[in-house]
């Protein structure tokens, strides 16, 4: 078994999905069976955002970063990720929005104890 190979696969269909039809499948399988730890997991879905937005553009990128502020809606740098998405193409307003979102999760995660 391949869990990262499978990974990328799994996230590729989804990016250059439609419909959303797979979204609540892809999310349960991500959560209980991808094989990846839970510790890796954001970074491992960025990662492939990365490669996916490099191989096929940003507009299948974008699923994938929203996937993952999704799955993650505390990391910091999933939101950067996707603010960058966002701006590659010239959507300011909502890169702004996403990046200041970024910041206020870092400086939360700063002011922890």
């Amino acid at each position: 078994m391949f869990p990262r190979e499978t990974l990328s696969e799994r996230l590729i269909a989804h990016a250059l999905g439609e419909d959303g039809s797979d979204d609540a499948v892809l999310t349960a399988w991500l959560r209980d069976s991808s094989g990846i730890a839970v510790a890796d997991l954001e970074r491992e879905i960025n990662g492939a955002g990365y490669a996916i937005r490099e191989n096929l553009g940003n507009r299948p990128a974008l699923r994938v970063f929203t996937l993952n502020t999704q799955l993650h809606p505390q990391s910091a740098n999933a939101w950067a990720s996707l603010a960058e998405c966002h701006a590659a193409p010239g959507d300011a307003a909502t890169a702004a929005e996403m990046y200041a979102k970024s910041r206020q999760l870092a400086e939360a995660e700063k002011a922890k104890p």
